[in-house]
């Protein structure tokens, strides 16, 4: 009989795009299998699902308030409504192991598969582990983890259980070849590529500094820029580059100023990955995984705001690493953004030594790890 598998995916995309990872390497391992995906309206779940072509069912479910409030009883009773409706959704799917991929986005399932009684596996993405992490995870079979350093942050009964796999990236993230990703972007093949992206939403830090840096960044020697704004910034950032820089001009789905080109979104990432020859970025834990596990060095820049200032300690991972540079967000402005970028591409032995280090921290078969965990748990 085959197995059907769960994936709790909720919130943000650094939550659905692993699960969406391994639900392809499940597949692949056992081509019978059925996978269904349990979300919340809230977040990018049912957006990215339906773009992707998978099952899935909405249950109940709130963000965890951060402190005591009246947001809590909200929580709480979403919680009890979303567990029931998850436990009836997993016996009726006839469920034989859940995997969550982090965050209170997850806490239904998880608490509906202790009422079937319904092994889990979770997936924690970030060298700190989040609250949720802490709290559910000591009901799961097994606990996969993005980053060595997080296994001493876990309740040390977790500890046993949790293997360092890596964190799990989408196949065509792997496949997409240099010259094909070049020729995808409409890039020139004979530059180098820096490919700067704030967040899928946008950062508005990093986009004042490519602003202010916008003519430095479009005659960098030997090399282009490929900027995304995010869209809900674009209309802002190129108003403010058209009244800066006159020799600018707008071009088909983005704006233009020498080899710097500035487009609200980058919708190919398997081909922007594969481009890059360096990349700025902020620090979440699926960005960090996508451009290791194809090498690229990297100009991390961590979001001061993340809960518990996860996103510093990811940031430092790769950086001990040696396959990146740190830069505070209070100090990204456009002078320093060209330094940076311009002392890396002038050093090409170090350039390729932080490509190495990459490299050797990415685990591109982290998905299929996962994906043997879960099938592992089922008993498959």
């Amino acid at each position: 009989m085959s197995v059907h598998v769960v994936i709790a995916a909720a919130g943000t995309g650094g939550h659905i795009y692993p699960g969406l990872a391994v639900a392809q390497e499940l597949r692949a391992l056992d081509p019978q299998a059925a996978v269904t995906f349990l979300t919340t309206r809230r977040g990018l779940g049912p957006v990215l699902l339906r773009r992707y072509g998978e099952a899935f069912h909405v249950v109940a479910g709130e963000p965890a308030p951060a402190r005591l409030s009246p947001a809590a009883a909200v929580f709480a009773a979403a919680l009890a409504r979303g567990s029931v409706e998850a436990a009836w959704r997993l016996r009726t799917l006839g469920a034989r192991v859940v995997l969550a991929t982090g965050g209170y986005g997850c806490a239904p399932a998880v608490a509906g598969a202790r009422m079937v009684r319904i092994p889990v596996v979770w997936q924690e993405q970030n060298a700190l582990p989040g609250r949720a992490t802490r709290l559910m995870a000591r009901w799961a079979r097994a606990v996969a983890l993005g980053f060595e350093e997080a296994r001493n942050r876990l309740p040390a009964p977790v500890q046993a259980r949790a293997v360092v796999t890596g964190n799990p990236v989408r196949r065509e993230l792997l496949t997409v070849g240099r010259e094909e990703g070049i020729r995808r972007l409409g890039l020139e093949a004979g530059l180098r590529t820096v490919l700067v992206v704030g967040a899928s939403q946008g950062a508005r830090r990093f986009n004042f500094a490519v602003v202010e840096a916008a003519e430095e960044l479009a005659h960098l020697e030997g090399a282009q820029v490929l900027v995304s704004t995010g869209q809900s910034q674009f209309d802002e950032v190129e108003a403010a580059l058209s009244a800066r820089y006159p020799g600018g001009r707008r071009d088909s789905g983005g704006w233009r100023l020498g080899r710097l080109r500035v487009v609200p979104y980058v919708d190919d990432m398997p081909a922007a990955v594969a481009a890059a020859d360096l990349a700025v970025s902020r620090a979440g834990a699926i960005s960090i995984a996508e451009y290791t596990a194809r090498g690229v060095p990297l100009i991390l820049v961590p979001y001061p705001y993340a809960a518990e200032g996860h996103q510093q300690l990811n940031a430092r991972a790769v950086e001990r690493a040696g396959a990146g540079v740190v830069v505070p967000d209070g100090a990204l402005t456009g002078s320093r953004l060209v330094e940076v970028i311009r002392e890396l591409l002038m050093s090409p032995e170090r350039l390729r030594a932080m490509a190495q280090a990459s490299r050797r921290l990415g685990r591109p078969g982290a998905a299929e790890e996962v994906a043997r965990l879960v099938l592992q748990a089922a008993g498959a």
